[in-house]
C-alpha cells in the first residue's frame, strides 16, 4: 500500500479473483524485517471460538430445506 496525501489514506489497487479473502493489516517500518499486526488488529489469541453447525437436507420432491441435525461446539 502507498500513502495518498490528497486523500489522507493508504491505498492499493490489485486484481483479485472472485471469492473469499482473509487479510490482516500489519505495521512495518522501512528497512526493518519485523512486522507488528497487533497495532491495528489487536490481540485475540486467547478468545474462545463458539461454532454452530447446521446440517440441511432437501428432498428432491419437496420445496424446502430441512434441518437434520445441529451441533454446537
Amino acid at each position: 500500500m502507498s500513502y495518498n496525501a490528497s486523500e489522507g489514506a493508504y491505498e492499493c489497487i490489485m486484481l483479485l479473483k472472485q471469492g473469499w479473502y482473509n487479510y490482516e493489516y500489519v505495521f512495518r517500518r522501512d528497512g526493518v524485517e519485523e512486522s507488528v499486526a497487533t497495532k491495528f488488529e489487536g490481540s485475540h489469541y486467547e478468545t474462545e471460538n463458539d461454532y454452530t453447525i447446521l446440517v440441511y437436507y432437501r428432498n428432491p420432491r419437496e420445496r424446502y430445506d430441512r434441518v437434520v441435525r445441529g451441533f454446537r461446539q
